[in-house]
């Protein structure tokens, strides 16, 4: 039981370093890094991982889906009545990707009438990630950034592992 304590903690537990100068940039302070181990099928063709975070006082719930032949990577996130997805279909999943959506101005959401940013970006390019040995199979990388008016740049980034 302790050893299952431990290691949940140490796959949820953050690394500010993966963040380009995220230890020599206060405007980065408020990153953290998470690696997550998907639950594939027994032949590892299928994986999915589902986690919830909060920023804000607000919950957000993010879900992520693998699959080959094509390859497919679909992240989809929600919070309250907003809901987003994003899917990648590869014929070559050797192929560098890097794909992004932005939202610049969700006030209908209450910051105390500031306006309010955040981008995702989704990719798979593994070069300046310290992978850690126990991912075997890198599927993605999702960062996700939220700036109120202040510019505090609030988020995290995802490694996905099958």
């Amino acid at each position: 039981m302790l050893g299952l304590l431990v290691l949940t903690l140490l796959l949820l537990s953050p690394v500010r370093g993966n963040w380009k100068d995220g230890s020599k940039n206060g405007s980065r302070e408020n990153m953290r890094f998470y690696t997550l181990h998907m639950t594939c099928n027994d032949e590892g063709t299928k994986c999915q991982e589902c986690h919830h975070s909060r920023t804000g006082g607000r919950v957000y719930l993010h879900t992520a889906e693998y699959t080959e032949g094509p390859a497919t990577f679909q992240f989809r996130g929600s919070a309250e009545a907003r809901d987003w997805k994003q899917l990648l279909i590869q014929e070559d999943p050797t192929e560098l990707f890097h794909y992004c959506m932005q939202n610049n101005d969700a006030s209908d959401w209450n910051y105390n009438g500031d306006a309010w940013r955040f981008s995702i970006c989704m990719d798979n390019d593994f070069s300046g990630i310290s992978m850690p040995a126990e991912c075997v199979k890198p599927v993605a990388v999702v960062s996700v950034v939220s700036l109120v008016a202040d510019n505090e740049a609030h988020g995290e980034q995802t490694l996905y592992c099958a």
